[in-house]
C-alpha cells in the first residue's frame, strides 16, 4: 500500500506542478484592478471591436469590428472598418469598408498630409492581409489582398512603410494537430 502511494505521488506531483505552472504563467491567479484616471466622454455601441489605431497628428481613430456572436447566431452584423473623428463632440463612427471582412488586427501609417496606408488582418475566405489607401482621413479605397503560406493564423500587424509590415501568427503550427 505504501509503495502504491509513493508511485501515485511520483506521478501526481509533476502533473499538478505542470498544471499550476500553466495557470500561473497565463495569469489565472492575477488580480486586475481598474486604474483609469480619465473619464469616459462617449460610449459607442458597436459589437465586436477588435482593434483601434489613432492618428494623433490628424485627431482621428480607425477601428475594426467583427461581431462573432452575431455570426454564430446567424444574425446580421456590421463587421467592418470604422472612422471616428476625435475633433467632434458627437463622436459618431462612420463605416468605411464596403468589403466583406472578418477583421482582426490593423495598422495605419501616414504617407503624406492627405494619404495613409491601412493594413487589416482578415479571416474572411482564408487568412490574409487587406491593404487600403485612406484619403483625406475618411475615404477608404481598397488596394490589394496579400496572401502567403506564412500567413496562417495572423493576430496583429504593424506597418513599417507603405510596402512593409510585421505581423504575428498566434499559433506556431498551421495544422490543428
Amino acid at each position: 500500500m505504501k509503495k502504491k502511494l509513493i508511485i501515485a505521488a511520483i506521478i501526481l506531483i509533476p502533473i499538478l506542478g505542470f498544471v499550476y505552472h500553466i495557470l500561473n504563467s497565463t495569469g489565472f491567479f492575477k488580480t486586475i484592478e481598474n486604474q483609469m484616471n480619465g473619464k469616459i466622454i462617449a460610449t459607442i455601441s458597436i459589437a465586436g471591436v477588435e482593434d483601434i489605431t489613432v492618428d494623433e497628428d490628424d485627431d482621428f481613430a480607425i477601428f475594426i469590428s467583427y461581431d462573432r456572436a452575431a455570426e454564430r447566431d446567424r444574425k446580421p452584423n456590421k463587421n467592418g472598418i470604422y472612422f471616428l473623428d476625435l475633433n467632434t463632440d458627437t463622436l459618431k463612427p462612420k463605416l468605411l469598408s464596403q468589403r466583406t471582412l472578418k477583421p482582426h488586427g490593423i495598422s495605419l501609417i501616414q504617407l503624406d498630409s492627405n494619404r495613409h496606408k491601412l493594413f487589416v488582418i482578415s479571416h474572411d475566405e482564408g487568412e490574409n492581409i487587406e491593404v487600403f489607401d485612406l484619403y483625406h482621413r475618411d475615404s477608404l479605397v481598397y488596394e490589394k489582398t496579400l496572401e502567403h503560406e506564412l500567413i496562417f493564423s495572423p493576430n496583429d500587424i504593424v506597418a513599417i512603410s507603405e510596402n512593409e509590415f510585421y505581423f504575428t501568427n498566434d499559433r506556431f503550427y498551421d495544422s490543428k494537430i
